[in-house]
């Protein structure tokens, strides 16, 4: 996946003319409440299956729902048919809003004009399908990835990236319905360029945008565009705010840029910047869920490519904490906070490892020896911005999803065959062997 392109302004997106069109089926609607209040799906995962359709499973590999194929759902209650899967449609990119009611994908449909390229919301709970935004052009942002999707916390938002003739284009579109209808003129254009990353306040009232070397916040109706709130260079990708909302953290590199520093910035006061920790000229980092620290993971002095040091600080500023010294992917907070999950790399076996440390015991665990699905190997390369948007870890900050084979080295192998990706399901404490959940090439956990 290649964040990167030209700087060619591309035209305003016009998807929203034709978007909107509502699928859902007569008389069917999410699981309702007593006063009338849409309720989510609770502690599930959501996959993409061996043909490119989209499933959501309970985390013991019970109720299973295709939201894409032709399985009836409660059929004996009455109940829906999921919308129907062809061979020359594939979905993407499952996303859960924060709530648990719906389910953002993409979808890539080739027919005799070409290929088509839209993004789509599912009721969770199976009730429907409504198209939000159809590309100009059927172009991807990267490799398998039509789009970038991220809800708003308050789950009525939708914001994507997608990919125009020379740049790229943030749209927000707003998703809710009303009475039973696609609401009216639901995308907006918020900014273009590229490189481009973003994160949504805890309020969703404002994003926070990292683009080329600056950075920008644009606020509520977002049709307005972003201001410019400092030049930081490019020494990072995803900028973050605090769980309160109150701080941004981000890196400013010098001017020879070759050292880098990150910074926490209060939006209030003037925008006082206070000095964290020096970084390398390429940093990731990622807030605490309870706000008191970041993680954060950079290069070593020695100039090896890659991360190679993961270490935790606290917010306010003082003594890293280091969490581990080697060749590192990605990592992402537990729900709790109180534990970090990182992916190593195996040079030697070409094996990717799944590790979590304890922040209380300094424990270190690894739990899973692996070779990723290549969608999974996508969101580890950027998962600085993925972790805001897709979930590995389960609610309650216990297991992990993840999808991939499980497999001997090459060497071993004696020339078998590869298996087919499948989802598996691991312990965070370690204590039980990965379980390997339904065959699938990408799985997330609902946040709830």
């Amino acid at each position: 996946m290649v964040l990167a392109c030209g700087t060619e302004t591309p035209p305003v997106p016009q998807e929203a003319e034709s978007a909107g069109e509502d699928q859902r089926e007569p008389g069917t609607s999410l699981r309702e409440d007593g006063e009338g209040a849409a309720i989510g799906m609770v502690n599930r995962i959501v996959f993409v299956g061996r043909n490119g359709g989209l499933f959501t499973i309970d985390p013991d590999g019970s109720n299973r729902l295709s939201l894409t194929g032709g399985t009836r759902i409660d059929s004996e209650k009455g109940g829906v048919l999921a919308q129907g899967l062809s061979l020359d449609t594939q979905y993407y990119w499952p996303t859960w809003a924060p709530d648990g009611s719906k389910v953002a994908a993409s979808r890539v449909t080739v027919g005799g004009s070409g290929p088509e390229v839209s993004l789509e919301v599912f009721d969770s709970q199976g009730g429907g399908v409504t198209t939000v935004y159809r590309n100009i052009t059927p172009s991807l942002i990267g490799e398998g990835a039509p789009h970038y999707l991220y809800w708003s916390p308050d789950s009525s938002n939708l914001a994507f990236l997608v990919s125009g003739p020379q740049a790229f284009a943030l749209v927000v579109a707003d998703t809710d319905l009303a009475d039973g209808e696609a609401a009216p003129e639901r995308a907006t254009l918020v900014e273009t360029g590229a490189p481009l990353y973003f994160h949504w306040s805890p309020t969703g009232s404002a994003i926070l945008l990292h683009g080329r070397d600056e950075l920008k916040l644009a606020r509520e109706p977002f049709a307005t565009g972003p201001v410019t709130l400092q030049t930081v260079g490019y020494g990072f990708r995803a900028p973050a705010f605090s769980p309160d909302g109150e701080r941004v953290a981000y890196t400013v590199v010098d001017s020879g840029g070759l050292d880098a520093g990150l910074v926490v910035s209060r939006l209030a006061d003037g925008g006082s910047v206070l000095p964290i920790m020096d970084v390398g000229p390429l940093a990731a980092f990622a807030w605490s869920p309870v706000g008191d620290a970041l993680a954060v993971a950079d290069h070593d002095p020695d100039g090896r490519p890659g991360l190679q040091r993961l270490v935790v600080v606290p917010a306010s500023g003082g003594r890293p904490r280091v969490v581990a010294e080697e060749a590192i992917t990605a990592f992402f907070w537990s729900p709790a906070g109180d534990r970090l999950a990182w992916f190593a790399v195996n040079p030697e076996e070409r094996l990717f490892e799944l590790k979590v440390f304890s922040i209380e015991s300094d424990e270190e665990v690894t739990l899973f020896r692996f070779r990723p699905s290549s969608d999974l190997v996508t969101m580890l390369s950027f998962f600085d911005q993925y972790a805001y948007s897709h979930s590995l870890w389960s609610p309650d900050g216990q297991q992990l999803v993840v999808a991939g084979t499980k497999e001997e080295p090459f060497a071993r192998r004696n020339g078998g065959s590869a298996r087919g990706e499948s989802v598996f399901v691991v312990d965070a404490s370690g204590r039980e062997e990965p379980r390997e959940l339904t065959e699938g090439s990408l799985a997330f956990w609902s946040w709830n």
